[in-house]
C-alpha cells in the first residue's frame, strides 16, 4: 500500500480524515458521535500521520477557537486544555514542549475559564497560524483526492486555502456568492461525515471545493482561480 500523501510505502497506521481532534470532547454525546463518525480512512506513512498528530490538535485549537459558541467547538477546546493539565501531571517535559508550541503560536494563558473566550486565534503570528493550518488542510485535501481517485495515489499540488468565517459578515456575502456561481456550473459532489455539525465538504471539481468546520468556519480551495 502506498502513502496517501507522499506515495511511498504506508508504514503507519491508517489516517482518519477529518481528524479525531476535531470531535474529541468532554461531552458524552460528541465522544459517542466520534466513535461512530464515517471518517475517510487512507493509508499513510509516519511522517503523515503520527508525526503530525500534535498539529491535529493545534489546528483543532484554532477552528474551535474561530467557530466560538458551537457547542460541539467549545467541548474540544475544553477538552484540549484538560488534557494539557493531564499531561502537566504525568510528563514535565511533554507538557513543557506543549506550552512551547502553544506560546509559538501566541497562546499564553492556559486555563479553562466560564463562559468567556480562553484562546483568541487573532493574535496567533500569521505565519505560524498558516503553517498549521496548511498543514492539516494539505492532508485533508490530499485524502479527498485519494479517495475521488479510488482509493489510488496520484500526484497533487500543495495547497494555500482560504479562509471565510460566519462570523464576519463580508467574508460569509463574497463565500456564498463564489459558492452560488460555482453551483450555477455543476452540482457539487457532497461528503458529510457522520455528525455534518463538524465537518462537510463540497466538491465541485478536483481543483474546486468548500470544506465547512462547525457550521461557522469555511475554507475554501481553488487551485487554479485564473479560469473562474
Amino acid at each position: 500500500m502506498k502513502c496517501y500523501y507522499c506515495g511511498e510505502d504506508a508504514n503507519d497506521k491508517d489516517e482518519h480524515i477529518p481528524p479525531r481532534s476535531l470531535y474529541r470532547g468532554k461531552n458524552t454525546f460528541l465522544n459517542s458521535m466520534a466513535e461512530k463518525q464515517d471518517f475517510i480512512v487512507v493509508p499513510s506513512c509516519k511522517d503523515h500521520n503520527t508525526n503530525t498528530s500534535k498539529a491535529d490538535d493545534i489546528f483543532a485549537f484554532i477552528l474551535a477557537d474561530w467557530a466560538f459558541g458551537s457547542q460541539f467547538a467549545t467541548n474540544v477546546m475544553t477538552s484540549q486544555l484538560d488534557k494539557l493539565e493531564n499531561l502537566k501531571k504525568k510528563s514535565k517535559t511533554g507538557y513543557e514542549l506543549f506550552v512551547n508550541r502553544m506560546s509559538a503560536i501566541g497562546i499564553s494563558q492556559m486555563e479553562i475559564g466560564t463562559g468567556k473566550k480562553i484562546i483568541d486565534a487573532s493574535k496567533f503570528p500569521p505565519h505560524e497560524r498558516r503553517k498549521f493550518l496548511q498543514t492539516v488542510m494539505n492532508k485533508i485535501y490530499k485524502a479527498i483526492i485519494y479517495t475521488l481517485n479510488g482509493n489510488h495515489y496520484s500526484s497533487s499540488p500543495e495547497i494555500d486555502p482560504d479562509w471565510y468565517l460566519a462570523l464576519d459578515q463580508t467574508q460569509l456575502e463574497r463565500l456564498q456568492k463564489l459558492e452560488y456561481e460555482w453551483s450555477r456550473k455543476i452540482k457539487p459532489q457532497i461528503i458529510i461525515s457522520g455528525c455534518p455539525e463538524v465537518f462537510k465538504v463540497n466538491i465541485y471539481n478536483r481543483n474546486r471545493m468548500i470544506i465547512t468546520f462547525y457550521n461557522t468556519v469555511f475554507c475554501l480551495i481553488e487551485l487554479n482561480p485564473e479560469t473562474r
